[in-house]
């Protein structure tokens, strides 16, 4: 914020008197003096985080350090199964989430507010504090407990509204944006991407009310947070406030990421490349600021999901029909102006996709209408071709009805947020796309007497089949990926789906990715627990000192579970028990009027109301094995899970290129399915200033009067 820095030459007393005006409760009033909604980021500032002393606890001296480098954003801090936050953040916290403010003794500077959530719960609050505009940084335990000491952390994320990455925090069949933008005179560059799916695109304009073309265009976008360089000559969050139906939250963020210098700096290093004309970047400057400074900002937030942004595209506005806000509005293109909900709107209408890949594809196709005829035609023609094919749409729709979101599942697990079941997805998934490549066999070896017999009709078909199993681009598995080699070739070439939305169509395949299977078969367990931390999650055989772990515990719980009929006998106590708590471990439990037939080996542990109880020499000794391999065991299986993790990650783009393949032929195949269903007929597409409709009807309106076709 611009007033932050005015207040480094002032004296404490002042900050605080100033701080005191602007604050309502932990939340700062916007610095241009406009009444701003709270759907604005807004930040927030820990007292005393330069006022670390060795007089404070150990935790509280890391704490401080921590919040220090994040002070615009509510640090979770995790402290055993919990996430504390302290001070101011734990007075905001309590107030927005509705829980408990209570306090925590830190050493001789007394007790400080605090305010707690469960580590399990933590998604859910997240999420109702990012949808307030606040920034979330989470700072994990990142080693053992140590036995004295304090325990290592790091901050393992910054969760802001533009760069969530949890399922809850999240809509399936939408995009999730952080956009930046950045002006020059009259020009603008404005970037784009979605870190839970990949995507990453930049764009120039320029003109003379270059702002409202930004407006229009990130009312297509509908990001959930903007960036904007914190200078002068720079529009202001009031500025973008002012936009039509302008409802982002906005993030200034320092000039200097935006310089040419730095973002064209940030973005080499990123793509390992000498230079960005690769990327389409050539002639476009403010574009490519935009574009790193986005790409900095990931960095600093979520330098996991920078693997994600394997790609940048740029485009122009020239190729698509400009919308203005109040134009898509009216056109209830992706919702009805009735409620705002999806029913009563084209996207209503036409979604019939399987997948939420493809649901995102086709309401970007809808919100960004092409204008360029031969990338229609190459649409209409997929779009025909399954039309026609009765027989192979069919059969494509309930196997794409299996595929899970790969987009968001590969962003998860590169992020290390992934669970056992998400992994299980993935793989399932992808063991669907080999039948989806078997579907074009079959129908290809079908068609060859079909074809023979000269059918227009077939031969468009077959075209498209062509050109869909022709892939001069297929990427190979890296030979440093240690995984199990496929069991068996493909039964026909990798499926090849073009790209309609690049000027220069790359083809993207369907590639199965069987090393990706195989070690996610190998690995985990078919069916395996939600959370790593309930155990039982690596499968047998992935790991010798894992399943000697398992053995070794096994062994002692079936002699612990034994040592109740051998006491019975041994002592003639028919009601003695052995039990276990998590505080006392295990023991051996006599009755008050047993206690004269208890054995002299027999030690006393605990005494209860009507009993006592022991433990024996051999009971602890079998109780250490079962603990301490329950210890090792818990610590081998987070190991090794974060290993296959990694693995997968690095395997991201193949996943991603088969993901966006599965997406394109969803819609392709969502597309023909309802033009089937409604009796429509393909448009002859031209160049010339003309219209001409015969039985023209409206596609909305005649879904909502069901009786009779509105025309």
């Amino acid at each position: 914020m611009r007033w932050l820095a005015c207040t480094r030459s002032m004296g404490l007393s002042a900050v605080v008197a100033t701080l005191s005006s602007l604050f309502d409760l932990g939340r700062i009033l916007p610095f241009d003096g406009h009444n701003c909604n709270r759907r604005q980021c807004y930040d927030i500032i820990a007292p005393g985080v330069d006022m670390i002393d060795k007089d404070l606890t150990p935790a509280r001296r890391q704490y401080l350090a921590f919040k220090k480098k994040y002070p615009n954003a509510i640090l979770f801090f995790r402290m055993g199964d919990f996430y504390e936050t302290f001070d101011d953040d734990a007075r905001l916290v309590s107030r927005e989430l509705e829980i408990v403010l209570t306090s925590r003794e830190m050493g001789k500077a007394g007790r400080v507010p605090l305010a707690g959530i469960p580590h399990h719960a933590a998604e859910g609050y997240i999420a109702r504090l990012i949808s307030k505009g606040y920034k979330v940084a989470i700072c994990e335990q990142i080693g053992p407990v140590p036995a004295t000491g304090i325990v290592e952390r790091d901050i393992v994320r910054v969760v802001t509204p533009g760069t969530v990455v949890e399922p809850g925090l999240l809509s399936e069949r939408r995009n999730n944006y952080l956009a930046a933008v950045v002006m020059d005179g009259d020009h603008a560059g404005l970037a784009y991407a979605d870190v839970s799916t990949g995507e990453f695109a930049a764009t120039e304009m320029s003109g003379g009310d270059v702002l409202l073309a930004v407006g229009q265009e990130l009312a297509r976008l509908q990001p959930a947070e903007c960036l904007i360089a914190e200078a002068d000559g720079q529009p202001s969050v009031a500025d973008f406030a002012r936009l039509p139906s302008f409802s982002t939250h906005v993030t200034t963020y320092e000039s200097w990421h935006f310089s040419a210098e730095v973002a064209q700096r940030a973005l080499l290093e990123h793509f390992q490349v000498a230079t960005l004309d690769g990327f389409g970047l050539h002639g476009l400057p403010v574009a490519m600021r935009a574009a790193g400074a986005l790409l900095q900002y990931v960095q600093e937030t979520q330098p996991a999901a920078l693997a994600q942004l394997a790609q940048l595209t740029t485009y122009t506005l020239s190729s698509f029909m400009v919308l203005d806000a109040a134009t898509r509005r009216n056109l209830e293109l992706t919702q009805s102006t009735r409620g705002g909900s999806l029913k009563g709107s084209l996207l209503g209408v036409l979604d019939l996709t399987r997948t939420a890949m493809g649901g995102r594809l086709l309401r970007r196709w809808l919100g960004q209408p092409l204008v360029d005829l031969p990338r229609l035609l190459e649409r209409q023609e997929a779009v025909a071709a399954l039309y026609a094919d009765t027989q192979t749409r069919l059969s494509l729709l309930p196997l794409l009805a299996k595929v899970a979101d790969l987009e968001r599942l590969v962003a998860r697990i590169g992020q290390h947020i992934a669970t056992p079941r998400d992994l299980i997805g993935l793989k399932n998934s992808l063991a669907i796309v080999p039948e989806i490549v078997a579907i074009s066999s079959k129908q290809k070896a079908e068609s060859d007497e079909r074809r023979t017999a000269g059918s227009k009709q077939q031969v468009a078909v077959d075209e498209l089949w062509d050109s869909l199993g022709k892939s001069e681009d297929a990427v190979s598995p890296d030979p440093a990926f240690q995984m199990a080699e496929p069991a068996s070739p493909l039964p026909h070439p990798a499926l090849h789906i073009p790209d309609p939305d690049t000027r220069h169509p790359l083809p993207a395949t369907l590639d199965p990715c069987l090393d990706v299977v195989s070690l996610i078969e190998q690995a985990i367990v078919p069916d395996p627990p939600a959370t790593l931390s309930e155990g039982g999650v690596i499968r047998p055989g992935f790991s010798a000192e894992l399943d000697a772990l398992h053995n070794s515990s096994r062994h002692a719980r079936e002699w612990i579970a034994g040592l109740e009929r051998l006491e019975r006998e041994r002592t003639g106590i028919k009601s003695l028990k052995v039990g276990y708590n998590k505080v006392f471990g295990y023991y051996i439990e006599v009755s008050n009027a047993n206690l004269p037939q208890v054995p002299q080996n027999y030690i006393r542990k605990q005494t209860l109301v009507g009993a006592e109880r022991f433990i024996t020499p051999e009971l602890k000794e079998y109780e250490s094995l079962v603990l301490n391999a329950q210890e090792r065991m818990a610590e081998l299986e987070s190991a090794l899970f974060r290993q296959v993790c990694d693995q997968i990650a690095g395997q991201a783009e193949r996943i991603l290129k088969t993901a966006s393949a599965l997406a394109h032929l969803d819609v392709y195949a969502a597309l023909a399915e309802v033009a089937v269903r409604q009796n429509y007929v393909r448009p002859v597409l031209t160049t010339d200033d003309v219209i001409h409709i015969i039985g023209g009807r409206h596609p909305v309106v005649e879904t909502t009067l069901t009786d009779e076709p509105f025309v």
